[in-house]
Parts: structure tokens; sequence; C-alpha cells
């Protein structure tokens, strides 16, 4: 019973050697696609960002463009239109033309007015002509102006095509806001300054 018994650890020693690469590499594989899928939803979100980005640059742009314009009060200049001029004798030449848009007002200060609101300033009449030649205009509005602690306010009247007549009711809080009942802006109404056609 003296025997010994030798066992060889040599092909113990390389199953575990082999079983513990095997689990690393199933855990490099696993990293490598939660890697792989980090990278996409990073991509994702940098190009979301970027179009965001690029979305929030042009709006500024926009709005910077829109300031500038209303503030500069630029016009355009007008362009040339040639227009038969059959002349004196009927030679029929052409001459240049300046072809311009006119806004003119007509305006009725308070004192004008019989009228028993305090903040009533005035009440305009803007009329729009095609060219300064036209002898009918083509779109007119009316408003009137109000001043309440301070604060000036517009409120628009009527608006006016050609053809059509087109009233714009006061909404409950301008009426509130400027102590004007429907009655007071309709009479405000009949007194704008129209311009005959």
């Amino acid at each position: 019973m003296n025997e010994r018994v030798t066992v060889d650890m040599s092909r113990v020693d390389e199953a575990l050697r082999l079983s513990a690469v095997a689990g690393r590499l199933e855990a490099d594989k696993r990293d490598a696609i939660n890697a792989q899928e980090r990278a996409k939803a990073t991509a994702k979100l940098i190009l979301y960002g970027a179009a965001a980005l690029s979305l929030v640059i042009v709006s500024i742009g926009f709005a910077v463009s829109l300031a500038n314009d209303r503030h500069n009060n630029r016009t355009k200049a007008p362009f040339p239109v040639e227009v038969f001029d059959p002349g004196i004798e009927g030679t029929g030449t052409k001459r240049a033309q300046i072809m311009t848009s006119v806004n003119l007002f007509n305006t009725i200060k308070r004192d004008t007015l019989k009228t028993g609101n305090p903040f009533l300033k005035g009440i305009t009449a803007g009329h729009k002509y095609k060219s300064s030649e036209s002898k009918r205009w083509d779109d007119a509005w009316c408003y009137a102006d109000f001043t309440r602690d301070d604060l000036d306010y517009t409120l628009t009247l009527e608006n006016r095509t050609l053809w059509l007549r087109i009233p714009r009711p006061p909404t409950a809080a301008e009426l509130k806001q400027l102590s004007l009942s429907t009655s007071d802006v309709d009479r405000l109404r009949a007194e704008c300054p129209w311009r005959d056609r």
C-alpha cells in the first residue's frame, strides 16, 4: 500500500488556462459589442447636435437680417419702365418712367374729433398707390392712436382694398384698456379720413 499515485496536473492546468482564455475572449467580445453600440449612439448625438446648432445659426442669421431691414429703412432703387408716349405730334417715342409705390396719410387730431375719450390722440388713414402716377389707391387702412399711462396704443379700425371694406373688431381687452365701447369704435371708424378714389 505504499504505492504512490502520480497525477499529471499539467493537463488540468492546461484545461483551466484554456477555460480562462475562453472566458476572457467572451468578455472581450461583449465589451467590443457594447463599445460599438456606444460609438453609434455618440455619433448620432453629435449628428443631431450639429443639425440643431446649424438650425440655431440659420435662425439667428434670419432674425438679424429682419432686424436690419426693419431698422435701416433702406429703400430699394426703383426700376425704370419703358412707357409709350405718343408725343405732341404722335411720333410714338418711348421714355423711361420711374415706378415706385407711394403711401399717403390723412390724419384727424383729437381737437377736431368730438369724443369724450381722454386717451384718444387722433385717427389716421393710410393709402397705398402702386406708383406715383396712379390716380386711385389700391389698399388703405385706418387706425386710432391712444396714449394712456405714458404708453402709446394703436387700434386698427378698418382695412380696405379696391372692392372690400374689412372692419376690424377690437378685443375685449382693448376696449377695457382704452375705455371704449363697441359703439365708440363704430363712431371712430365713421370718422376715418379716407381719400376719395
